[in-house]
């Protein structure tokens, strides 16, 4: 059975690397779908919308970004 992990991840890679590229404004659900080799009624199925995907791709770097933050200099008064 698949759980469409592979799918997402694939998602998210495509979608950040196109943000990045073009911004969030000028990249489209289909720029996010062609690239993946998805229709974009799939890519429905794994994000509600273009802005909930960037919202959620920024949040888990910030995340991340705030854990390196930590482990690098454990104690310090953030």
């Amino acid at each position: 059975m698949r759980d469409g992990s592979e799918t997402r991840r694939r998602i998210e890679d495509e979608a950040l690397r196109l943000f990045a590229q073009k911004g969030v404004a000028a990249t489209s659900i289909r720029d996010i779908a062609m690239a993946v080799g998805v229709s974009e009624g799939a890519l429905y199925r794994h994000t509600r919308s273009k802005d909930a995907l960037a919202r959620r791709l920024f949040e888990e770097a910030y995340a991340d970004l705030a854990r390196a933050g930590l482990a690098a200099a454990p104690g310090a008064p953030f």
